[in-house]
Parts: C-alpha cells; sequence; structure tokens
C-alpha cells in the first residue's frame, strides 16, 4: 500500500511541476545582520533557535552554528535568509549563519 501510495505521489508531482519550483536562488536571498541570544528549546527532542533582539526568532544552519550552540550565549551575526528549507523542528525562519561578528554573555 506505501509503495502505491509512493508511486501516486511521485506521478503527481511530476504531472504538476509547478508543486516542485524553487521560489528563489541564493543568490536572491539578501544577508543581513541580527543581535540576539541562543535558546535550547523542548521541541522534537531539542531543538537550538537564535532569537532576535526584536523578538523575531531564527534557526540557523551553516558550519558555523556549532559555535554558538550554548544556551544563552549573546551574538551578533550576519546571516542570508529566509530560505526556503524545510524544517523539523520549525522554530523560526531558517537562515544560513555567514558570519559571527561577536559573541558574550550578560
Amino acid at each position: 500500500m506505501t509503495k502505491l501510495l509512493s508511486g501516486t505521489v511521485l506521478l503527481l508531482a511530476l504531472q504538476f511541476p509547478s508543486c516542485v519550483t524553487i521560489e528563489r536562488t541564493v543568490d536572491e536571498v539578501k544577508s543581513f545582520q541580527i543581535s540576539g541570544i541562543m535558546h535550547r528549546t523542548n521541541v522534537e527532542g531539542g531543538c537550538w533557535q537564535f532569537i532576535g533582539d526584536d523578538a523575531e526568532t531564527y534557526e540557523l544552519t551553516g558550519m558555523k552554528v556549532v559555535l554558538l550552540l550554548r544556551e544563552g550565549i549573546r551574538a551578533d551575526i550576519v546571516v542570508r535568509g529566509p530560505l526556503d528549507l524545510a524544517s523539523n523542528c520549525r522554530v523560526g525562519a531558517v537562515v544560513e549563519l555567514i558570519e559571527i561578528l561577536r559573541t558574550y554573555y550578560e
């Protein structure tokens, strides 16, 4: 039954290519600077979110994210996004961490 359902979904996706298009390319996504604090949530067994000083929430991606995985660390960062990506955590807009300008604790 699962194979039949998967095949049906695939056939529908191929018939309607507009449902599988990417809305923006990476070059069209703008970078910007934000300041805020890292917080670990209990969503999906534990997810990290960056809470901006403007109360917006972000889910960071990229190689440098591991440098910020500390509860309560404050940071000034440069990100690119939001990206058209799905996430299991869904704790904020998914953005790519480009640069860490400063980290500190208050």
